[in-house]
């Protein structure tokens, strides 16, 4: 089965990996300089960000920043892999690039400055399955990649063996983890400028949380998150960004541009997201899609991309809250559970803009709140009493007919040994299955907790099934 590709009216809806929005990873042009450099350094704060590529392939250029989007592109169309496999003429359709010899080594050269590139930062990656922000880290957006030289076959003869990309190990780990957001691959490969590309990735992070309006120093946006050289006037970065706000304007991406004074002397830029349009409309007409090829020997069937754009309860609730729908959209379906408990936690905060903190607290696992503990302790005890007041009341004859030989047995122990039983077993399940451990702290009475508990119970207590004892 050939693998899916959008068809001419569906917008192309890739991913973007968050670290890699917040600091360049490219230079701001197509090809290399006439000054050969192989370093890159970008600091904001206690945050450094230093890109370096190989002496023999150089630096990823802004082409190789769009083959890293269609690699995202098919990752979430085959459900995240973290070996993604295609066909090089397919690749170069969705690039919009043509099919012939100077474009496949275009595109090869782009694979090995990838693989080739290292990126070291300081306080400036985030693990979000460890949920923490590294110290150090040095790691490469691809480990490796494997071409089929599919330029042989006819277009309607593939090869045999697919090409294939495997993503680097920390990236691939974030985008395990759902550190990732929607990005719109038709309006950014639609874009004409490099810099609006870098601007529109790094714009889009910041509307990520459902903020109207998002401003920034002029300089540091342009020599730290753009790239744009520092030996640059602020009038100088001022016409370089006035070519992609109007082009970001035009496309429907953001409704103003302004520069704004600071207290210290220099300028700030001052963006107003324009609204986002309902699903399924454009502002202009989508890129051509590749079309699929097809034939008997295309060897992997490639599973459906997961429907993370439908209105699950959960993203309703995500959005009652305050955040915004494709916020809601990406996190219910990257991060539920997460989700879920700073939903919980969420009024405890008792904060200003709901929708910007809990769009955070998920993305970086918040403790809960004091309140929310202090509440939960309060509930617990209310808990133990009323069950104590319940296993003092005796069974009807009905209840105990019906009751089955171990819960009889259960009920027989005192009300401190009952507890400390359940309260080992809830324990062990946390350990096995900490969502359904949190639910029974919250449900003790659920016959689903019952259920998930039985088997804790019988082995902590050491009862003997078969002797009913």
């Amino acid at each position: 089965m050939a693998e899916e590709t959008p068809t001419l009216t569906e917008r192309r809806i890739g991913r973007d990996e968050l670290n890699l929005t917040e600091f360049p990873f490219a230079m701001v042009a197509s090809r290399p300089g006439k000054e050969v450099t192989y370093r890159m350094e970008f600091r904001d704060g206690d945050k450094e960000w230093i890109v370096e590529g190989s002496p023999t392939y150089g630096l990823p250029t802004a082409s190789d920043v769009e083959v890293y989007v269609v690699l995202m592109e098919l990752t979430r169309q085959q459900n995240f892999p973290m070996q993604v496999t295609f066909t090089r003429h397919d690749v170069l359709k969705r690039l919009g690039w043509d099919p012939n010899g100077h474009c496949y080594e275009r595109f090869v050269r782009s694979l090995d400055r990838l693989v080739a590139v290292t990126i070291r930062s300081k306080n400036a990656f985030y693990d979000a399955s460890e949920r923490r922000w590294e110290r150090k880290k040095a790691f490469h957006i691809l480990e490796e990649y494997d071409l089929t030289d599919s330029r042989v076959a006819r277009p309607d003869e593939p090869s045999l063996f697919p090409s294939w990309i495997r993503w680097g190990q920390e990236l691939y780990r974030n985008i395990q983890a759902g550190y990732i957001k929607s990005l719109d691959v038709d309006l950014f490969l639609s874009l004409d400028s490099a810099i609006s590309q870098a601007l529109y990735r790094y714009l889009d992070a910041k509307r990520y949380d459902g903020k109207p309006s998002y401003r920034i120093g002029l300089k540091k946006l342009a020599w730290e998150h753009l790239g744009l050289s520092r030996n640059y006037y602020p009038s100088q970065i001022k016409r370089k960004l006035d070519v992609a706000h109007r082009e970001l304007i035009d496309v429907g991406f953001l409704a103003s541009a302004e520069y704004a004074p600071m207290k210290s002397g220099d300028e700030m830029a001052v963006y107003r997201f324009a609204p986002r349009l309902p699903k399924g409309e454009r502002t202009s007409a989508p890129a051509s899609i590749p079309e699929p090829e097809r034939g008997p020997t295309t060897p992997v069937a490639v599973a459906a991309p997961p429907a993370v754009e439908e209105f699950s309860p959960l993203t309703l609730r995500l959005v009652e809250a305050g955040m915004s729908r494709q916020s809601a959209l990406d996190l219910a379906a990257t991060s539920p559970d997460e989700c879920s408990k700073q939903l919980e936690y969420l009024p405890f905060r008792k904060p200003r803009d709901p929708g910007a903190v809990l769009v955070k607290a998920i993305r970086e696992g918040w403790a809960p709140p004091p309140e929310w503990t202090e509440a939960q302790k309060h509930t617990q005890t209310r808990e133990r009493t009323r069950m104590a007041r319940a296993s003092r009341r005796k069974p009807t004859p009905e209840e105990a007919e019906v009751r089955d030989p171990f819960t009889a047995w259960l009920e027989q122990l005192s009300v401190l040994e009952r507890e400390s039983l359940t309260a080992e077993a809830v324990s062990a399940l946390r350990k096995e299955n900490r969502t359904m451990g949190e639910f029974a702290v919250k449900h003790p009475e659920s016959p689903v907790v019952a259920a998930a508990l039985r088997p804790h119970l019988e082995r902590l207590s050491g009862w003997n099934a078969a002797a009913g004892e």
